[in-house]
């Protein structure tokens, strides 16, 4: 913004400068086409001057999700007064959190400026507001034009999954785990009677062989029905595969909630305080923090309400993770990212 000022200050000293000679030469020579040309050019310049108090008025934003977590982005914000855009290129830049995107627009006569981006990547968080920037020059060059707007607005964007293909193997990982597996079993639900079909059951429990027999749906009921329980346990620690590992939570909250009943703690600090929280909206706030000891300080005193943990921290917290309590966890770390979920994220 800095250069757009000077270049601003440039072109009034310059523009100065002519109309004080164009006044000077009309003053030694007055006549009536001298004069002509002076109120020529003081017109002309009002009006080039007028074009560039350029504001936006009513604005909106939206942000529709498409494929692979990607997220289309709209901007429209009217001139104030409905007044016509009489610049005929203009450069708007907007700024959410630390990103900055830029468009070059032509707007010549229109009222509204409208700024669609497509295949937009943004970093997690909860955005609140939008700044929205825009700078050009009149139709003859001799100003500029500059206007700076904060737009409202409420959306989160969560942690990107990784890719079902990368999913499936973390997952496969998990339910090779011996412990698991036992856990599994020993909560498996108990077989009851095989009764006739209701419309509250569910397709899976259908019996299709006694279906066949007696020529009418039949299911299987069980005398209890309790779904496993799975803790994911993110350890915020300042490594730098902080939001890999963040993404890899997150992942393993999506692929294993349909199988089983998943919660999770994210231990790390949130808005510069250092806790742990286990709601949806925690993904968007934490942040790493240094102590290592305060982190494992709290995984020893984390309620894991049984079940089954995931431990998912740095390296050189595993193993301390692993030696701070008894039960068993299945432990992962930016050494089981796969390789090209880091480069490409």
């Amino acid at each position: 913004m800095k250069r757009i000022w000077i270049r601003k200050i440039a072109n009034r000293i310059t523009v100065t400068l002519f109309c004080f000679t164009l006044f000077l030469y009309t003053m030694a020579f007055p006549g009536n086409t001298s004069w002509f040309i002076l109120l020529f050019f003081s017109l002309l310049l009002l009006v080039a001057f007028l074009t560039t108090l350029l504001s936006f008025g009513k604005a909106e934003v939206n942000l529709r999700n498409q494929l692979d977590y990607k997220k289309e982005f709209i901007l429209q914000a009217r001139t104030r007064f409905y007044l016509p855009i009489l610049i005929p290129e203009i450069t708007a830049r907007v700024t959410l959190k630390d990103m900055q995107l830029e468009e070059k627009l032509f707007p010549l006569f229109r009222n509204q400026l409208t700024i669609h981006l497509h295949n937009l990547q943004l970093p997690r968080g909860r955005y609140s507001l939008v700044r929205l920037e825009t700078w050009g020059r009149d139709y003859f060059g001799f100003f500029t034009h500059y206007s700076s707007k904060k737009i409202p607005v409420a959306f989160d964007i969560y942690p990107e999954p990784f890719a079902p293909k990368d999913r499936h193997t973390y997952i496969n990982k998990i339910l090779g785990n011996p412990y698991l597996k036992r856990y599994i079993k020993s909560n498996a639900a108990e077989f009851r009677q095989i009764r006739e079909y209701i419309p509250q059951d569910a397709m899976k429990h259908v019996d299709w062989k006694s279906s066949s027999r007696k020529n009418k749906l039949m299911v299987k009921e069980y005398e209890k029905e309790i779904q496993p329980t799975i803790t994911l346990l993110f350890m915020g620690g300042t490594s730098p595969s902080f939001e890999v590992l963040l993404r890899l939570t997150y992942s393993l909250f999506v692929g294993l909630r349909d199988q089983f009943q998943v919660r999770f703690v994210l231990i790390g600090s949130f808005e510069g305080t250092f806790g742990q929280q286990d709601v949806l909206e925690a993904f968007l706030t934490i942040e790493p923090t240094r102590d290592e000891e305060k982190l494992l300080h709290a995984w020893q005193h984390t309620k894991v309400t049984g079940g089954f943990t995931i431990g998912i921290a740095e390296s050189s917290l595993i193993e301390r993770m692993k030696q701070a309590r008894t039960e068993p966890i299945i432990a992962f770390s930016e050494l089981d990212i796969i390789q090209r979920e880091v480069s490409n994220p």
